[in-house]
C-alpha cells in the first residue's frame, strides 16, 4: 500500500525545477536498549525510522519513477540519529539505512558527536558513514543540490550549535557554482521566538553564527534551509532565507516531511510514522514529560494542524495561510 502523506505544511515558491521528491527526517534518537520512560519514546525510535524509510521507498507510486525505482529520490536526515552516540546504536542505524534503494544524506546532531559529558565516535567517523565522504558537502539530487553542514561538532559542552568560519568560507566559494539548493543542518537558524516560541523552545535551539550563515545563504539566493533539533514541525524566516523545521521521528507527533519539488515550486507535506496506538502512546509520554513536550501536545490539541499550510507562496486566496515575510 502506498503511504499517504499527511497535511500540507507549506507551499513554497522555491526550490523549483523538474520533479524531485525528498524525504526529510530528523531526531531519530535511536537506542538499541529501547529504554522506556522518556517523552522521546526511545523504545519505538528504530521502528519509526524503519517505517519512515519504507514509506520513503514507496512514495508517489502513481507519479514518481526515477532511474527505475519508485519513491523519494533521496532521504535527508537532519541530525540526532542516536540517543547517546553509542556504537551499537549507530550499527542499528546502519542496518536500517541498508534497506534504502537510494542515497541517504545525513548531518550530525549534538547527540551524534563527542561532548565533554558524552563519549561518541568522532565526527570523522560520522562523515565516513553518513555523508558522501566529506563534511560539509554538496550532492545533486534530481533538480536540487543538497548542501550538508556540521553545526554540532564545534560545540564541546552543550546542546546548542555553531557554524564555523571555515564552513562560511566554503559556502561562499561553492554556492555560486550550483543551482537550486536545500541546505541541511541540525540546529535552527531562525530565532526561536520567530516560529517556535509557542512550544517553549528556548534559544539553545539556534546555532551560533546564525546571522552570518543566513547572510551568506541569502547573498547566493539559497531558497531553503532544513533543520531539526526542535522536535517541532514549522516554517519560518531566517533573515532573507526560508527555514523549515522538521518534526522528530521519535517523539510526538512522530512524523517526517516530504518535499515535492516541481516547476511551480515545492510542496511540503507531513509524513505520519505511527498508527493510532503508537500516536496515542507518544501523546501520553509527552503529557507526562517535560514542560516543552506538554506544550507541543497542547499546541496540536489547540488546532495547530487546522492552520496548515503555515505558508503559501503560490496561492493568493488561501484564508488559512499565514504568510511569514522574509526580511528585505
Amino acid at each position: 500500500m502506498t503511504p499517504r502523506p499527511g497535511p500540507v505544511l507549506a507551499r513554497l515558491a522555491r526550490p523549483a525545477g523538474p520533479e524531485t521528491t525528498l524525504a526529510v527526517l530528523a531526531d531519530v534518537h535511536a537506542d538499541v536498549a529501547r529504554e522506556p520512560g522518556s517523552w522521546k519514546c526511545h523504545e519505538h525510535a528504530l521502528d519509526r525510522l524503519r517505517t519512515a524509510l519504507d514509506d520513503a521507498g514507496r512514495l508517489g507510486a502513481d507519479a514518481v519513477l526515477v532511474a527505475g525505482r519508485l519513491g523519494a529520490d533521496a532521504v535527508l536526515v537532519a541530525g540526532d540519529l542516536t540517543r547517546d552516540g553509542r556504537p551499537d546504536s549507530f550499527d542499528a542505524i546502519d542496518a536500517a539505512f541498508a534497506t534504502v534503494d537510494g542515497p541517504v544524506l545525513c548531518v550530525p546532531g549534538n547527540h551524534d558527536v563527542p561532548k565533554s559529558y558524552r563519549d561518541a565516535p568522532s565526527v570523522h567517523a560520522f562523515r565516513e558513514r553518513y555523508t558522501p565522504g566529506v563534511l560539509p558537502y554538496v550532492r545533486r539530487v534530481g533538480s536540487v543540490h543538497v548542501v550538508g553542514l556540521d553545526t554540532a561538532s564545534a560545540v564541546e559542552d552543550g546542546s546548542h550549535g555553531r557554524v564555523t568560519d571555515d564552513q562560511l568560507a566554503w559556502l561562499d566559494a561553492v554556492l555560486p557554482a550550483i543551482g537550486e539548493a536545500v541546505v541541511v543542518c541540525h540546529h535552527n537558524l531562525a530565532d526561536a521566538a520567530s516560529h517556535a516560541a509557542p512550544v517553549g523552545i528556548e534559544a539553545h535551539a539556534t546555532v551560533e553564527g546564525a546571522d552570518a550563515l543566513a547572510d551568506v545563504l541569502a547573498d547566493h539566493a539559497v531558497p531553503l534551509v532544513v533543520s531539526g533539533h526542535a522536535h517541532w514541525p514549522t516554517v519560518g524566516a531566517a533573515g532573507r532565507v526560508r527555514e523549515l523545521l522538521a518534526p522528530a521521528v521519535c517523539s510526538f507527533p512522530q512524523a517526517g516531511l516530504i518535499l515535492d519539488v516541481t516547476p511551480e515550486g515545492t510542496t511540503v507535506s507531513m509524513l505520519p510514522l505511527a498508527d493510532r496506538d503508537g500516536l496515542r502512546a507518544a501523546h501520553d509520554a509527552a503529557c507526562d514529560g517535560t514542560e516543552r513536550s506538554r506544550r507541543i501536545v497542547e499546541t496540536f490539541r489547540d488546532g495547530y494542524l487546522t492552520r496548515f499550510p503555515l505558508v503559501d507562496e503560490r496561492t493568493r486566496n488561501n484564508p488559512n495561510a499565514t504568510r511569514l515575510p522574509l526580511e528585505r
